[in-house]
Order: C-alpha cells, then structure tokens, then sequence
C-alpha cells in the first residue's frame, strides 16, 4: 500500500499529464452509465414487495378481503338515487372496460327479501320515492356493511376493488375514471390500499431525489465558502467530492444496482465522504504552502501522507457499508453495495484531482488566509485541553468506558419495528386516506383466522365455534369490526348467499371457513403481542375441540416480523464489521495497543445516539439500523487521520505529550470542519417529506457530532493511558 500511494503522489505532482490522463480514462465507464449503458436492468428494490395481487396461500377463495386497491368515496349523505346511480354506472363502466377483475361494494351485498329468500340490499331502480331512510336501516343491519363498507354516519363508502393490473398507469386511469363519473355527483374519490402506498413511497423517493442532492451540494459549496473563503481554493475543494459523485452514480448505473427506497441518501453520501477527505488534503496542502514548500512538493506530500489515511478510511468506511450485504433483504444488499462502490468511486476521485489541482496554477495561492482561519486559531486555544487530559488520562478514559458501557446496555433495549406511516409521506393522499379509513372502518389491513373442521362435523358447531373466534378477536384492542360467515344466517340461509359473497367466508367442500378483522398501520412492536394473545387464546380453543384448527394469518405480521429480522441482521453486521475494522487498524498501524484505543472513539457515538434514542423513541426501524452501520464506517475515518498524524507526530518526538498537543492542533482543524460539512450535509436531508429519511438523516447527526467529541477527548486519553514511558503505542 506504501509503494502504491507514493507511486500515486509522483504521478499527480511530478507527472502531471498522465494524472489527467488517467482521470479522463476513469471517466470513461461512468459517463457510459448515465448515458444509458448497463451491465444489467436496474430493478426497485423494496423494504416489503407488493407485486400482482395475489391472496395467502391457503386462502385464494378468499380474494377481495383485504384488496390491494380500496377507493374512499366520501359525501354528505349516500343515500339517494342520483349518488348510488353514479357509483353504480362507474363501476359498471370500469367492469366493461376489463380494467376491473372484480369489485365488491355495497350494491354487491344482498338482503333479506320476500318470503325469506336473498334480495337486493340496494333498490335496482332508483327514484326519489323509494324511503331511502328504511335503505340506511336495512344497509346498517347487514353485517358485511355496516363499519365495513359503509360508516355508521353514512357519509363514507368503500369500494374493494381487485383490477387487472398493478401498474402505476393502470391504478392512476381508474381513479381518474371514478373521479371523472362521481364529480357531477358531488362525490369525493381518493385512492387507498398497501399498493398506492408503496407507489406513493416510491414516487416520493424519486421526485426527492434531486431536491436532496441539490441541497445537500449547496450546502457543501456554502460551507467551503465559509472554511475556505477563496474561490481557488473552493473550486479546489469541490471539485474531487464532485467527480467522484458523478463516478460512483456512474458506476451504479453501469452495473445496472437496484433502485432502493434510501437512494436519495446515496449522492449525499458520496458528496460528504468525498469532501471530508477532500478537506484533509486541502488543509494538508495549505500547511504546506505556508512553511515555504513548493506546490508539487505540497502535492505529493498531501497524497503521500493523507492518502494513505483516506485509503485506510475509504476501506473501513466500505467495509461497514458493505456488511449490509449480508442481509436476506434486497433493499439493505443494494444499499449497502452501492455505498460502498460509491466510497472507493470517492476516493480516488478525490485523491487524485484534489493533488492535481493544487499543483496546478489554481492553488498557487492556496495558502493565503490560513493564518487567520477561525477553526485553526480557537484549535490553537482548545489544545490546553490534551494538556489537561494527559495527566487525568486513566481517569477520562475510565470515564469513557464506563460511559460506553452503560449507553451500550440502554442501545441493546431498543426494539427492532417499523410501520407504513414511517416510510412513506404523511402528507399523501394514500396515506391521509389510509388513516381516515382506520378512524371510520379499523383500518385497511385484515388479520385473518383460519377455521379448519374435521369430517361429520355439525354445521351448529362450526357456527358456535367461528362466534368464539369472532370475541376473541373483538377482546385484542388493536383489531376491528371481526366479521364471519355466522351473522348472515340472519339476512339469507347460506345456500342462498351470492357466490361472491359466500367464498369471502366459507368453503364447506375444503372444510374451513375464515373470520376476518380490520386493524390498522401500527409498529410490529405493538401488534405482536396482541397476535399472541390471539394465538393463545385459540391454542386453548382447539385443545376443548379436538379436531379442529385454528390458523392466524397476518400479512402485517408477516412483513413485521421479515423487518425485525433485517434489523438484527443489521446489528450482526455492525457487530462484524466492528471486528473487522478494528482489525484492520491493529494491522494497518502494526499496534494491537492502537486496535484496542479506536473501539471506544468508534463505540461511543454509536451508542450514544442508541441511548438518546431509547429515551425519544424506544424502537428501531430499519432506515436507522442502516445509518448505524453507515455511520460506524464515517465515524472511524476521523479517529484514522487522529491515529495516523500522531505517529507522524511521534517520529518527530518521543513526548506523547508534545506529539498529542500538535495532533490535537493540526488534525483537530480538519476534523472540526468535516464534522460540520457532515453534519450540515446529512441535516439537508431533513428536507425530504420522507420519515424514513428524517430517521436516517437524525442518526447520522447525533452519531457523527458524538463522534467529534469521542476523538478529541477520549481518543487521546487513551493513547496516553496505554503509551509507554510517552512513547508510542505497540502491541
């Protein structure tokens, strides 16, 4: 590695030529991607995918409890004739268009007619002098209508609708049509169900896509302006995070990687990594330019000495991104491979135009001003805190373990969750929609059970037991309106029940039936417990019923628990990734002592963010799983230029002391400004509508601004504490 980064510094300080060669070749296969040219077709990868609607296995009959695509229409009253003959009429019109498979609605449902045999629950002619009061009774009587279809004051109406494609074009051309027909009727029509959620999802992420990326750049470019002060050397600084955006999306789309729903945070990344090393070589360059060293001397200097440590960081820095990979889910591997190719686009990118620039005529006066940098001079004031450390190091560093360890304990309590209203904007009409139906129906979502019957059971019995379902379900708080085949003996006899309506609940040939109930979008955290006491509850029941079964299925259980396991295997790849990079700084400084000094530095901040989260909010989801692995990689590059400037430091002088003090003072200034450059760019993703992105953008804060002050007070307590005699570390 030593030979490579000299061989590298020669070729952008003395060779000058071949390194803008070089850099117009390494440009070539990006530009390719984002002209067009892929590897493979970039697919969307999905926290949970929602494809074609297809039912649970085991309960295909059962196709419009629960569909994919509800439609809430809402008025000041549904009962009169013109507003049912225009739901009526655009329903029929959808159907004959085929863009329909089915629907199932209020005029789907029959009733009680003469002599005890089904009728119509609407009136199939519609006149003003039909009592559309005794309507409203009749529809508030029916089980299947009432907190199912329609609300208890009449003013909202479900439509389940099951269409013949999923596709964005085809959801949008059915909402417009209904809206188009309803309109004249004074009908309000807004489109709900778990498939345009995830189309809203997914459309909020792409059209945030480059009003993150435009603010998190000028934020980038505000605060050179502010640290640097000359346009030189803002261009200078800009320039290598930059190009090695533009490669790594490039490069992306060139290996044709997975869209993800944390996409947009993907530029924003590559621009902050990028342009923290960019700020260590530019201040490395300034350095030398101001104790009289020529600018291709200042160049090779800076690749030399901070393109080893930009090396070690960029390395640890993919190796906690790509620990994602090894997660079953599809989002978290595309994520996690996409950061990492994006870190090492980064980085040579930045080592090599940064060099290059500052030996050309643009940096000639990249030095002036730096003696009146105002991060540089209140360094030079903050170092009396190493002098204060060094002879209390045993007790700060005691301080820090201690610290480490009990926020550690309070991280371990947070409980892995996630639901809908975290991933998607609050502020679309999918969503708002969604919760409207949970005030006036439960919700949208359905948990079933599953009621299988032995051979010669009694049909009385079957009722009696699918009624002890119904309570069980109607004593868990977080469900709604259960509902079976039972209360229709009430309005027709089964034989009697339409076809459409009867396989909703009951299949007498497979010997099961099925009891449904609403619930809605709430965290795994708070619906599993109540699934267990259902679950529970039944175990009981089958045991007092020899022969029967009883089956909860749950497709917000199911998606769930599918989270909760990718957050553990998040933590495992923390945990992994952990090891290994401290690891690898153990080997890259030759010092087990150095391995050990980076664990709290690099652990403190992680769970300092744990433990203040476990007060705000005491749940994990899935976005701030991801940012803790990301910001492991982040927070050691800051503790590796910390490491590799005090062994320099060390050469000069055997005092640990005098070797901390002048590290605290010269990579202090670098690390102060990169905090804030991350920082400020991770905050400009707060200006996305997305809570995901809110959740990933707070972790990343807290975690890199913790990680500051774990550098610059604990990390050089612990190197004084295990230094010998003041000398350098070794293992």
């Amino acid at each position: 590695m030593k030979w490579f980064i000299e061989q590298f510094a020669l070729l952008v300080s003395r060779h000058r030529p071949w390194g803008w060669a070089l850099l117009c070749l390494l440009s070539i296969p990006p530009t390719l991607g984002l002209l067009g040219y892929q590897r493979r077709h970039r697919e969307r990868a999905q926290w949970a995918e929602i494809s074609d609607y297809k039912a649970p296995p085991g309960v295909d009959v059962f196709q419009f409890v629960g569909a994919p695509l509800q439609f809430l229409l809402e008025s000041d009253g549904f009962f009169q004739p013109d507003r049912i003959a225009a739901i009526r009429a655009a329903v029929t019109d959808l159907e004959q268009r085929k863009m329909l498979r089915g629907v199932f609605w209020l005029d789907t449902l029959p009733a009680r007619g003469a002599m005890g045999l089904p009728g119509r629950l609407l009136p199939k002619k519609l006149t003003d002098e039909i009592d559309w009061r005794a309507v409203a009774r009749r529809v508030a009587k029916q089980p299947l209508a009432a907190e199912q279809l329609v609300s208890a004051d009449g003013r909202a109406l479900l439509l389940l609708v099951a269409p013949y494609s999923m596709r964005r074009a085809s959801l949008a051309a059915i909402r417009k049509q209904l809206q188009t027909r309803l309109q004249s009727a004074d009908i309000r029509v807004r489109m709900t169900g778990l498939v345009p959620i995830q189309r809203a999802l997914v459309r909020a992420s792409d059209q945030e896509h480059l009003h993150i990326q435009l603010t998190a750049y000028a934020a980038v470019v505000a605060l050179a302006l502010l640290i640097f002060r000359k346009w030189s050397t803002i261009i200078i600084a800009v320039s290598g995070p930059a190009v090695g955006t533009f490669w790594a999306l490039g490069w992306l789309a060139l290996l044709g990687e997975p869209h993800s729903d944390l996409d947009p945070l993907l530029p924003v990344m590559f621009a902050m990594i990028g342009f923290t090393d960019s700020v260590h070589l530019v201040v490395h360059l300034r350095q030398e330019r101001l104790r009289g060293t020529s600018q291709a001397e200042s160049a090779r200097l800076a690749a030399t000495h901070i393109g080893k440590a930009c090396l070690l960081t960029s390395l640890t820095t993919a190796i906690g991104f790509g620990s994602l990979i090894i997660s079953d889910a599809e989002v978290v591997q595309a994520f996690g491979r996409g950061a990492a190719i994006g870190v090492f686009a980064s980085y040579l990118a930045v080592i090599l135009v940064v060099p290059l620039l500052g030996a050309s005529p643009l940096g000639k006066r990249i030095h002036l001003g730096l003696d009146r940098d105002l991060v540089t001079r209140h360094m030079e004031r903050l170092a009396v805190v190493v002098v204060w450390i060094v002879p209390r190091a045993r007790s700060v560093a005691a301080c820090g373990i201690v610290a480490t360890g009990a926020l550690t304990y309070l991280t371990l309590n947070l409980t892995p969750d996630d639901w809908l209203g975290n991933r998607i904007d609050t502020d679309s009409e999918a969503y708002q929609s969604m919760l409207d139906c949970e005030k006036l129906f439960g919700g949208i979502e359905h948990l079933r059970v599953i009621v299988q019957w032995p051979a010669g059971a009694r049909q009385e019995r079957i009722l009696e037991l699918l009624e002890e379902v119904e309570k069980a379900c109607a004593d868990q708080p977080e469900l709604h309106a259960p509902i079976s085949i039972r209360p229709w003996q009430q309005v027709v006899p089964l034989g009697f029940l339409p076809p459409q309506v009867r396989d909703q609940f009951w299949r007498p040939t497979a010997q099961r039936a099925q009891v449904v109930a609403r619930h809605g979008d709430m965290g795994i955290a708070s619906f599993a417990p109540a699934v267990h006491r259902l679950e529970d509850r039944l175990k009981r029941l089958a045991q007092n019923n020899p022969g029967y079964h009883f089956r909860v299925l749950s497709p917000a259980m199911n998606r769930g628990m599918m989270i909760q396991g990718v957050v553990r295997e998040l933590f495992t790849s923390l945990a992994l990734a952990s090891v290994v990079i401290f690891a690898i700084l153990a080997l890259a400084f030759k010092s087990l002592r150095v391995g050990m000094a980076a664990v709290i530095p690099n652990l403190f901040p992680l769970v300092v963010t744990g433990g203040i989260r476990l007060l705000w909010n005491p749940t994990l989801d899935i976005a701030s799983a991801c940012a803790f692995t990301v910001c492991l990689g982040i927070a050691v590059d800051d503790t590796i230029h910390f490491l590799a400037r005090y062994q320099h430091e060390l050469l000069a002088s055997q005092d640990s002391l005098a070797a901390l003090r002048r590290t605290f003072v010269a990579v202090g200034n670098a690390l102060v400004l990169t905090t804030i450059v991350l920082v400020a760019g991770f905050a400009s993703v707060f200006v996305s509508p997305l809570p995901t992105h809110h959740l990933f953008a707070g972790v990343a804060c807290t975690t890199i601004a913790a990680a500051l002050f774990a550098d610059l007070v604990f990390l050089p307590a612990l190197l004084a504490a295990m230094s010998r005699n003041h000398g350098t570390p070794t293992g």
